[in-house]
């Protein structure tokens, strides 16, 4: 099983990760360390997390934290879509209903092993140690 993450992800993790450290840098870690557990289990249960309007997308808490992974699984990957608080506004997040068309449009762009307009392709352990170095780059072309 691939996992996969597309940018906006990327920008949700790295965001998250840096306000935490700001405040408490051992909480990062904490926080980092129960989202990677998180996702490591999407690849043994891809089906674990709850469906979503968006019958591609579910989700899947981090607790005890507040954070929730939006994914997709298909026959032989993972494609995080985003993490976010539970707190902010859902409509912006996928798998809302007004996003379907949106990210039903995309989903089927990045289905073909070509497409790099949307995801990123990266390894887990290249993609934490990006996040916990905070060395995120702007564009995909630097990883």
């Amino acid at each position: 099983m691939r996992l996969r993450y597309t940018l906006p992800a990327l920008a949700d993790l790295s965001s998250i990760l840096d306000y935490i450290a700001a405040h408490s840098p051992q909480g990062a870690k904490r926080v980092q360390a129960r989202i990677q557990a998180i996702i490591d289990l999407l690849l043994v249960h891809p089906h674990l997390g709850t469906r979503t309007d968006n019958p591609v997308i579910r989700r899947l808490a981090t607790p005890p934290y507040p954070y929730v992974v939006l994914y997709e699984a298909t026959e032989n990957e993972i494609i995080i879509h985003a993490v976010r608080h539970q707190a902010r506004n859902p409509s912006g997040m996928p798998g809302a209903a007004e996003n379907f068309y949106s990210l039903s449009s995309s989903v089927e762009c990045c289905r073909s092993s070509n497409c790099s307009s949307h995801f990123e392709r990266i390894s887990r352990s290249r993609f934490f140690k990006v996040i916990s170095a905070g060395l995120l780059p702007a564009a995909s072309s630097q990883l």
